[in-house]
């Protein structure tokens, strides 16, 4: 539903007798690989990252969709380096619980908002926390905050990173 330059082409879904399905546009690298292999990049680099993964988020934003799982892992990287936004397996629309109706907050702790992590409802805001959690990734060479998941959660509702400043 997103035709968007910085969102991931999807050609087709289906089903082959019990087997479910996407073809989706090739792309070689994510930029979780990126960022494991470079630890801090060049922040012009990341600066660039930053504003094709907004530009990706802006369009579904618009159409009302919540990715809700922004994540390295869910950036990929074309043969010409630009970034395209992927896997909008949990995301919503903007009507809808942050909560399933297993009382799971879904998403990944490391890069969740605090209202995600509380089990709020999310909006827009929430994708852009979360892409926050990634350009600081790129910048300092590691994440915002590390650990057992629901310390990690709870840091990102009563925490602060350090500061860049002293990273770099």
């Amino acid at each position: 539903q997103i035709d968007h330059p910085n969102v991931v082409k999807i050609f087709e879904v289906g089903r082959d007798e019990d087997q479910y399905f996407m073809a989706m546009e090739y792309l070689p690298q994510n930029l979780a690989r990126i960022i494991e292999t470079s630890g801090q990049m060049d922040s012009d680099r990341v600066a660039e990252f930053g504003h094709q993964i907004a530009q990706g988020l802006g369009a579904a934003h618009a159409r009302g969709i919540i990715h809700r799982d922004m994540k390295p892992h869910n950036v990929l990287i074309g043969s010409q380096g630009e970034a395209k936004v992927t896997d909008f397996g949990i995301a919503r629309g903007e009507e809808f619980p942050t909560m399933t109706a297993t009382n799971v907050v879904p998403g990944t702790p490391e890069y969740m908002s605090p209202e995600q992590c509380g089990g709020q409802k999310v909006d827009s805001r929430s994708d852009i926390y979360s892409v926050g959690c990634i350009l600081y990734e790129t910048l300092a060479g590691k994440r915002p905050f590390d650990g057992n998941p629901l310390v990690v959660l709870r840091r990102h509702i009563d925490d602060t990173p350090e500061p860049m400043q002293n990273i770099r």
